[in-house]
C-alpha cells in the first residue's frame, strides 16, 4: 500500500524563476510556525499587515511543542512592579561578559562589544518587555512570573539582577516542562483569531528574487504541488536549525553531534536556501546544546535533558571516572562530551554513563525533561 508522506521531499534550493506569477501574495510571509514564527506573524498582523505563515509540518509549534518555554525578559513588568532593579547598563554588562568573555572590558562604553553587537543586545533590553506585554494583553501568550528562578550564571559579579527575569506560559505545570504546548496553543489561537493566513504542510524550498530583493518563496506540498507566495514587504525565516541533517551537522559543527531533540522537520532548509542566494552565514560551528539519552537519539519523541535529575547522580566516562560537574547549565554540560584527546586521536567522553543510587531513584525520579531516572513503570527505554 502506497503511503503519502506528510511532508514534501527536499528539492533543489536554487532561486526560483522570477518571471512566473504568484499564486497568492501578502505583505509579510513568515516561514516557520514555531516559537519564533508565530509571534513574528502576530506582530506583523497587529501592525496592519496581511500575513501568510507557511509551516512545513502538518501542525504548528515545531520544537516549542517539546520545550518548557521559559523566556528570559530583562526589566520585565513583574520585576518593576516588585521593585526589582534591572538597569540597561547592568543588563549589558552581564550579557557582554557572557557573550564575549575574552573581549569584555568593564571600562569600555560598549563593554568590549562591537557597535553592532552592542546595538543588537541593547535592542533586546528595549524591546523584550514591551513585546511580552503586548502578547499578554492580546491573549496570545499570557504568562506567570518566576521570581525565584535564578539566571544561569547568577553568581558572576556582572549579574546585578540575578533573579526575576524568567517568565513561563501561565498554564504550564508546576515543573514548567509542558510550557511549550500551552504557548503554541495560545499563540496559534491568537493567530487564527486575528487573521493570519496559516498554511501547514507547506515546505519552503527556495526564494524568488526580483530586482535584487527577496520578493517571495516557493513552497511545495506532499501531493507534489508548488505554490508561489509573494511578499510585498518582507519574507521572515523562523524555520529552525539543522539538527536532523547529517551532512550539515558534519560539515558545520566542530564536533561529532548525535541527532538531537529538535522537531523532526528541522533539516536545515534555510541554510541551503540562504547559501544559494549568497547570504552570509555566521556562527555555524556550534549550537545551543543539551545532553540527550543515547538510547533515544534520533527518535521523534526524544526530549533533551535540560534539567538533569539526581543530587547524588554522576556522569562517568567508559572507565568509570567522573568527568564533569553534572549541575552545570545544560549547554555547558553538553560541552563535556566533546573533549578531544590529542594523544589518542579520539573523543573519549562522547558517550558518558549516568549512574545513580537509591536516594536519587527515590527522590528525583521523573519522566519530564528527558530524564533517565524515571518512576517505576515509566518508559526507560
Amino acid at each position: 500500500v502506497a503511503v503519502t508522506p506528510s511532508v514534501a521531499p527536499r528539492e533543489t534550493a536554487r532561486p526560483a524563476s522570477p518571471d512566473l506569477p504568484f499564486d497568492v501574495e501578502a505583505d509579510v510571509v513568515v516561514v516557520g510556525g514555531g516559537g519564533g514564527g508565530l509571534p513574528t506573524a502576530l506582530f506583523a498582523r497587529w501592525l496592519g499587515d496581511e500575513v501568510i505563515l507557511l509551516e512545513k509540518a502538518t501542525e504548528l509549534g515545531g520544537t516549542a511543542n517539546k520545550a518548557a518555554f521559559w523566556y528570559w525578559v530583562p526589566n520585565n513588568e513583574p520585576m518593576r512592579a516588585a521593585g526589582l532593579t534591572d538597569t540597561k547598563e547592568g543588563y549589558l554588562r552581564y550579557v557582554a561578559r557572557l557573550s564575549h568573555p575574552e573581549r569584555y572590558d568593564a571600562d569600555s562604553p560598549t563593554f568590549g562589544l562591537t557597535e553592532w553587537e552592542h546595538a543588537a543586545l541593547s535592542a533586546i533590553y528595549d524591546s523584550a518587555s514591551p513585546a511580552t506585554e503586548l502578547l499578554r494583553e492580546r491573549g496570545a501568550l499570557p504568562y506567570r512570573h518566576c521570581p525565584a528562578v535564578p539566571d544561569y550564571w547568577s553568581e558572576i559579579p556582572e549579574d546585578a539582577a540575578p533573579y526575576g527575569r524568567v517568565l513561563v506560559p501561565v498554564d504550564a505545570s508546576e515543573s514548567m516542562s509542558d510550557g511549550g504546548k500551552h504557548a503554541v496553543r495560545t499563540l496559534s489561537a491568537a493567530a487564527e483569531r486575528d487573521g493570519v493566513d496559516i498554511r501547514t504542510g507547506h515546505r519552503v524550498q527556495r526564494v524568488i528574487m526580483r530586482g535584487g530583493r527577496v520578493a517571495g518563496v516557493e513552497a511545495s506540498t506532499a501531493d507534489g504541488r508548488v505554490h508561489r507566495v509573494g511578499a510585498r514587504k518582507a519574507v521572515v525565516f523562523a524555520s529552525g536549525g539543522f539538527t536532523h541533517d547529517d551532512d550539515l551537522r558534519t560539515n558545520f559543527l566542530r564536533a561529532p553531534v548525535f541527532p538531537g531533540c529538535a522537531a523532526a522537520t528541522n533539516e536545515g532548509d534555510f541554510v541551503r536556501i540562504a547559501s544559494a542566494v549568497g547570504a552570509q552565514l555566521r556562527n555555524m560551528n556550534s549550537a545551543w546544546m543539551c545532553p540527550v539519552p543515547l538510547e533515544r537519539s534520533g527518535r521523534p519523541d526524544l526530549v533533551g535533558m535540560f534539567s538533569v535529575a539526581g543530587d547524588s547522580m554522576l556522569f562517568v566516562d567508559p572507565r568509570g571516572r567522573r568527568v564533569v560537574n553534572e549541575k552545570l547549565p545544560y549547554n555547558e554540560l553538553a560541552q563535556a562530551f566533546f573533549r578531544w584527546d590529542g594523544s589518542t586521536g579520539t573523543y573519549p567522553d562522547l558517550v558518558l554513563v549516568q549512574i545513580w543510587d537509591q536516594r536519587s531513584q527515590d527522590h528525583s525520579a521523573s519522566d519530564e525533561y528527558g530524564r533517565l531516572i524515571v518512576p517505576p513503570g515509566a518508559d526507560d527505554s
